[in-house]
């Protein structure tokens, strides 16, 4: 077997995994995306409705929403982390297996620390 075997060979090899590299990119920035437009959603619709100047019933409701998007978004990461090491590839050790859903995990940890951050500001000044 000479080289331009090899490469003919293993061609179809690249363009899969090309395929799975932009498939994985899409959807990482998607779930960041969708799950920073949810947050900010609920955070633009607080201060739109006056949040300011309304009771912490309005505070509390972003708030729980808020604490309940977090709380799911770590029980399907845990889960999707737990299902990696699993069934993943054996090859790999698990802290590389997961280590970009660990990554995404901490974006999204300190992104709903600072909007608890915000909404805290928002019921500090509104008091």
């Amino acid at each position: 077997m000479n080289y331009l075997e090899v490469d003919q060979h293993i061609e179809p090899i690249r363009v899969k995994l090309k395929q799975a590299d932009f498939i994985h990119n899409v959807l990482n920035n998607w779930c960041e995306e969708w799950l920073i437009s949810r947050v900010k959603t609920v955070t633009e619709e607080s201060k739109a409705e006056g949040i300011r100047k309304k009771t912490s019933d309005n505070k509390r409701t972003a708030s729980e929403f808020i604490t309940d998007l977090r709380n799911d978004t770590y029980d399907k990461l845990d889960k999707l982390m737990t299902l990696i090491r699993k069934f993943g590839n054996q090859a790999v050790p698990p802290s590389s297996q997961n280590s970009s859903l660990t990554k995404k995990k901490a974006i999204i940890q300190s992104y709903f620390a600072i909007q608890k951050e915000r909404l805290d500001v928002l019921s500090v000044s509104s008091s």
